[in-house]
Formats: C-alpha cells, sequence, structure tokens
C-alpha cells in the first residue's frame, strides 16, 4: 500500500495524539489515586487521631470529676463523672461504628466499655482501669501516626513515580515530535532540493541527471513526471539542433554559391556594371554576408551543443583583447555617434582561446552599440577578481526589466519591448555564455532600472 505524503503526515499527527493520550491518561490515573489514598490518609487516620484525642480528654475529665467527688462529696461532681462516662461510651461507640480501618484496641475497649454497666450512685470507676484505657488509647494513637507517616512516605514515593511517567511521558512525546519533525522536514529538504537541482539543470541547459528520489508518495511522483518531462526535452532539444546544424549546412552550400555569383558579376567577369546596378549588388552581398554569419552562428551552438568546441588555450593579455574589440567595433560606433572606450585595466594574463573571447567581447559590444543612444558611451573594463580576471560591458541604454533578466542568456529570446526595433535572433548572448562557461568561467547581468545594462564575465588567469 503507498503512503503518500499526506498519509505520513497523518500517521505521524496520529501517533502524537496517541502518545500524549496515553501519556495525560496515565497521569491522570496516578493523580486520582495520589488524591483517593491523600483522601483516605485524611479521612481514616488524621480523623481516628481526632476521635482518639476527645476520647482522651474525656477519660481525663472523668478521671478529675471522680477524684473532686472523692474530696469534696459533692452530689454535682458525681453527676459530671455519671456524664462524661456515658460521653466516653458514646464516643467509643460511635468511633467504631465509623472507622473505616477499625483496630482491635478499639475494638476491645468499645465492648469492655459496653460489658460494664453504668456505676450505681455514689460509685466509681478505678482510676488504675481509666489509666489503662488513656494508656490503649495512646497506643492507638502512635499507631496511627505511624499509619500516617508511613501513609505519607507511600504517597511521597507514589507521587515520585507519578513525577517520572509524566517526565518519560512528556520526553517520549516531545522526542516523537520533534524526531518525526525533523525527519519529515529532513526529508521535504531533501526532495524539494533535487527538484530544485533538476529545475536549475533544465533552465541552465547542462547537462540533466535524473532526480535521485526513490519515495512513492507525492514528491516521489512530481520527481518522475519532472524527469519524464526533461527526457521529452532533451529528446525535443537534440532533435531541434540536429535539424537546425542539417539546414545550416544545407543553406552553407548554396549560399556560397550565390555570393560567389554576385561577387563575378561586381567584379564585371561578365561585363560592365551599370552603377545602379553595382548599387544592388553591394547589398546583395552585403546581405549574403549577414545570413553566412546568421549561419556561423547556428552552426558555434550546435557545435557547443554536441560538445565539439575545442579551445586552443594560451597566455593572453587582457588589455589586449579589449584594445582588439575596440579596433573593430570603432567604426561602427562612430556611425552610431556613440563613443567606446576601453577603462583603465592593470595587468592581467589569462588562459583563453583568443578567437573565441574575441568572438564573446564582439557580440557583447555590439549588443551595446544598438541599445546605447546617440551621445552615449560603451565602457569596456576588466579587474582581478576572486583568482581570475572579470570583464565588463556597460551600456547607456533603457536597461533590461528585473523580470527578463533571467531569460537573456536563453537561446532563441529576444526582449519583448525591442523584438520590432532590433535586429537579431537571439543567439549571441546564449553562445557567448557557453563559451565562457567551457573556459570554466561565468557569464552575468547588472542591470538597475532605467540605468543602462553591464555583462560581466570571468577568465582564469594563466598560470606562471
Amino acid at each position: 500500500m503507498r503512503l503518500g505524503l499526506t498519509g505520513k503526515l497523518w500517521v505521524w499527527c496520529m501517533g502524537l495524539v496517541v502518545v500524549f493520550g496515553v501519556t495525560i491518561g496515565l497521569l491522570l490515573w496516578r493523580v486520582e489515586g495520589l488524591a483517593r489514598d491523600s483522601g483516605d490518609l485524611v479521612r481514616v487516620n488524621y480523623g481516628n487521631l481526632r476521635q482518639s484525642e476527645a476520647v482522651i480528654d474525656d477519660l481525663f475529665a472523668l478521671m478529675e470529676s471522680q477524684r473532686r467527688y472523692e474530696i469534696l462529696r459533692k452530689p454535682e461532681d458525681l453527676e459530671a463523672a455519671r456524664q462524661t462516662w456515658r460521653l466516653v461510651g458514646g464516643a467509643l461507640t460511635g468511633w467504631l461504628g465509623q472507622a473505616a480501618e477499625p483496630r482491635p484496641t478499639w475494638e476491645h475497649l468499645a465492648q469492655e466499655w459496653a460489658a460494664m454497666a453504668e456505676p450505681a450512685p455514689g460509685a466509681l470507676i478505678p482510676e488504675t482501669r481509666l489509666g489503662d484505657w488513656i494508656d490503649d488509647l495512646d497506643q492507638v494513637q502512635r499507631q496511627m501516626r505511624a499509619g500516617m507517616a508511613q501513609g505519607l512516605v507511600s504517597l511521597e514515593e507514589a507521587s515520585q513515580e507519578a513525577r517520572r511517567l509524566g517526565l518519560i511521558g512528556l520526553l517520549l512525546s516531545g522526542g516523537l515530535a520533534l524526531g518525526g519533525s525533523l525527519l519529515l522536514a529532513l526529508h521535504l529538504g531533501r526532495s524539494l532540493a533535487a527538484l530544485r537541482r533538476g529545475v536549475a539543470q533544465v533552465g541552465q541547459g547542462g547537462d540533466y541527471r535524473p532526480i535521485a528520489l526513490a519515495s512513492r508518495d507525492e514528491l516521489g511522483e512530481l520527481a518522475r513526471a519532472f524527469d519524464s518531462m526533461a527526457a521529452q526535452l532533451r529528446e525535443e532539444e537534440r532533435l531541434r539542433a540536429e535539424f537546425i546544424a542539417t539546414l545550416s549546412h544545407e543553406i552553407r552550400t548554396p549560399l556560397t554559391s550565390i555570393r560567389e555569383a554576385v561577387n563575378l558579376v561586381r567584379e564585371g567577369v561578365l561585363g560592365p556594371v551599370a552603377d545602379r546596378q553595382a548599387e544592388f549588388l553591394a547589398v546583395a552581398d552585403r546581405e549574403g554576408q549577414r545570413l553566412a554569419g546568421l549561419m556561423e552562428r547556428l552552426m558555434q551552438v550546435s557545435s557547443l551543443e554536441a560538445r565539439d568546441l575545442v579551445l586552443d588555450l594560451r597566455p593572453v593579455a587582457a588589455a589586449e583583447l579589449l584594445a582588439d574589440a575596440r579596433e573593430r567595433l570603432a567604426a561602427a560606433a562612430c556611425a552610431r555617434g556613440v563613443e567606446l572606450r576601453v577603462e583603465p585595466a592593470p595587468d592581467l594574463t589569462v588562459a583563453a582561446d583568443p578567437d573565441q573571447v574575441r568572438q564573446v567581447l564582439l557580440n557583447l559590444v555590439g549588443n551595446a552599440l544598438k541599445f546605447s543612444p546617440g551621445g552615449g558611451s560603451v565602457r569596456l573594463s576588466v579587474a582581478a577578481w576572486e583568482g581570475g580576471a572579470v570583464f565588463g560591458v556597460a551600456d547607456d541604454g533603457p536597461g533590461i526589466p528585473a523580470e527578463e533578466q533571467e531569460f537573456v542568456f536563453q537561446k532563441y529570446y529576444r526582449g519583448r519591448a525591442l523584438k520590432d526595433r532590433v535586429d537579431g535572433v537571439g543567439l549571441g548572448l546564449n553562445l557567448s555564455q557557453r563559451i565562457i562557461a567551457a573556459h570554466g568561467g561565468r557569464m552575468w547581468l547588472v542591470s538597475p532600472p532605467g540605468q543602462g545594462s553591464t555583462f560581466y564575465f570571468s577568465l582564469p588567469l594563466a598560470r606562471g
């Protein structure tokens, strides 16, 4: 039976409820027993103790009345002694009937008292006998006090046991709650981290490895569905790359033939060319070059996706790369009325393929020139950072909206506001990012709203 995430949460909550319920039930049961035992201790022992003290007081009062009668021979003292005698008898009889746990001594006193007839007028109870009864009652009191002490010890032990039981139950409940929470949080954290890595791999276009999530709950189903979707996307991407590569190869041959034919006509090999004809032939040649450049970019992207890019790494001065990019695009910058300058650079040497890095700089600077307004500037810079060199290309353009920045390095992506105003197919940044990644560096973007854009990329320094 498959237990989903909801089922796991339900089982965990029910386990907590059961443990808490059992703990509270045991505590209530123990507390009720303690309350009952303490009630019995107070009601039986303490009540009997007070009753015995009252009987002893009555016996002393009886003894005193008899002594006063013996001395004074007043009838009222004899009557007081007889009344006290009746009170003692009634107290013993009532005490024996109310006691929850009668003692043999109590029964003996009550029976002996009941067997005695009420003294005749003028007759007295011997003091020795009254003294014996007082001694017996004193012994009963000592027994009751000993019983109370033993009961208090038992109550203390029972309360300690109840406290230990409650503490164990609370620790068990807290441990179960904490352990279950940690296990659940760990499971959710690992599952979500695996899903997040899978989503990042798909978004970055790198090698995708199936999500290692073997659970059979909803998260496991989601991971398997995502793996299936990623496999379909990879297959579609592979087919599209093969199609683009095949199409590029197929178009290159007729395009080369067309450009050669146009050049032959422009050069007058087939006869004189009029000025008007030369103008249109120049347009055809320029558009042919543009189309050839586009085919070259498509071929480069296909090569990078197939991992066919071979880098010729060598030590290259960073300032030399920037100066070369400025020299190549100086004419384009002048034509657009944009200042193209290189910021003062430290003496850094990077390990790079010069041709590939020049292509990256030309892509970035070309984009910056497209988006910079007339009278603006494009700044090229390089600086040492984290054991490598960081190149920067900054412009004075409108910037890139925050919601679009995460997509600018994707293939074929073009900003929504610039699709109809700027030429291109959205391959330059993706190609540049792949080239930098092949060098072991990375590329990123900083574009505050309305303050232009700066593209950065890092390259490792040359050793030695």
